[in-house]
């Protein structure tokens, strides 16, 4: 190879690198916003009848699920008391994949993981975390209600199988969304 084929190489790599870092920043931008948007029944003053069609709007073309799983994702990360920086440069697949799993504790370690591994070895890493009697991993599942007077969903708890840990009585509204 040629000087010049090294350094455009070289100046491609850079420029793929920061493309790619500005769009996984960019979603959980998005996720804010449609957090903050879903909160204020924003897409009722927009003329739309519904969140869902809001979403599937053809500039948007989201599935309410999938944006809701984000949502949470996202509301767990904050209850955890992170700061936007020290997750927005995870992909979005990472992250969900991991935000089960994340405590005060080891947050800062599996997000590294996440940084450091490929989606295959971060996935195999998780599924020797926890096992249930079977050998399989125990799927965890994060737990919202919506607060109408704050207009805002809450992060519950985590439940996994019959076991749910930090849920405050009574429970209102109570929503579960598998997010791995």
């Amino acid at each position: 190879m040629s000087a010049v084929q090294i350094n455009t190489a070289h100046k491609l790599d850079k420029s793929i690198k920061t493309i790619r870092k500005s769009i996984v920043e960019s979603f959980w931008q998005m996720i804010f916003l449609l957090r903050e948007l879903k909160c204020m029944t924003g897409y009722k003053s927009l003329g739309y009848e519904s969140w869902d069609s809001y979403l599937a709007q053809e500039e948007l073309s989201l599935k309410p699920i999938t944006v809701d799983k984000y949502i949470i994702t996202l509301n767990h990360l904050e209850s955890l008391e992170l700061e936007y920086s020290q997750y927005k440069d995870i992909p979005r697949s990472k992250m969900r994949m991991i935000a089960p799993y994340l405590t005060v504790k080891n947050a800062d370690d599996w997000m590294h993981r996440a940084r450091s591994s490929s989606w295959a070895d971060l996935r195999e890493e998780i599924q020797q975390v926890e096992l249930d009697e079977n050998g399989r991993p125990e799927k965890p599942i994060l737990i919202t209600k919506y607060d109408e007077r704050s207009n805002k969903w809450e992060f519950v708890g985590v439940k996994y199988m019959d076991n749910v840990h930090n849920l405050p009585l009574p429970l209102t509204k109570l929503h579960t969304y598998d997010i791995t």
